[in-house]
């Protein structure tokens, strides 16, 4: 007898005589996920502290301008004496004398953290939104996939299906036949096939940081249900 190995596949996942189940599910890595948010939420509020101290000090400078200026030179009573240097002579004067010395930096633009700010919030969200589901992110059966985000796609659909060796996101997709559409949100899978295909992945890409057990599991499965549609 020999070791069950990852060739054979449903030796490696459920032991020598073993039966593929009719449901094979996978789980989302909730946890990370909502690691995730919580760091992005605290971008977040570390951009909108920026955002509003940087408001409150435009508004105190300008709140000291206004409170320091003094009397216009119209309104100082005329003395006699030397006529002032022209605006020619005075250009000559400063152009001899070197650059001016370089004023403090610009404080950082409201607008622009404020607009991170949000942005990181946003982000925050969803993935707190993502990280509590517990529906499996992906149920495999006999008569195809069951994708949480796209729907169910039978395996006459599909193309093929890999493992990512990316080295920023290694993991699994698949992708479908050509014309084929997701029931769901075709118009978010068309955009993910699009920049997949930038890197040249799989129209529908799961990382494997973000599933639980990793991606090996599910390249197996794949496998044990359709050998002949495995990809390079």
């Amino acid at each position: 007898m020999t070791d069950p190995t990852p060739t054979d596949p449903v030796a490696f996942l459920y032991g020598e005589g073993g039966e593929i189940p009719r449901v094979i599910e996978f789980h989302q890595n909730t946890f990370k996920l909502k690691m995730m948010s919580v760091m992005a939420l605290l971008v977040a509020a570390l951009f909108l502290w920026t955002a509003v101290s940087a408001a409150l000090d435009q508004q105190l400078a300008q709140t000291r301008a206004q409170t320091d200026a003094g009397p216009t030179i119209e309104a100082l009573p005329s003395v006699e004496g030397p006529a002032s240097p022209s605006a020619d002579a005075s250009g000559e004067d400063a152009g001899q004398g070197g650059d001016a010395p370089a004023g403090p930096a610009e404080p950082p633009s409201p607008m622009i953290a404020g607009v991170g700010g949000l942005c990181f919030a946003l982000m925050g969200l969803l993935l707190w939104r993502e990280g509590a589901k517990t529906q499996p992110v992906l149920r495999v059966t006999a008569e195809g996939l069951e994708d949480r985000l796209f729907g169910f796609v039978p395996w006459a659909n599909v193309k093929s299906y890999r493992l990512v060796s990316s080295f920023f996101s290694p993991g699994f997709g698949y992708s479908l036949k050509k014309g084929v559409r997701p029931p769901k949100t075709v118009a978010l899978f068309q955009f993910q096939k699009a920049m997949n295909m930038l890197s040249g992945m799989p129209a529908r890409c799961f990382r494997k940081q973000m599933i639980v057990g990793g991606c090996d599991p599910m390249l197996l499965t794949f496998r044990a249900h359709r050998p002949e549609l495995e990809g390079k």
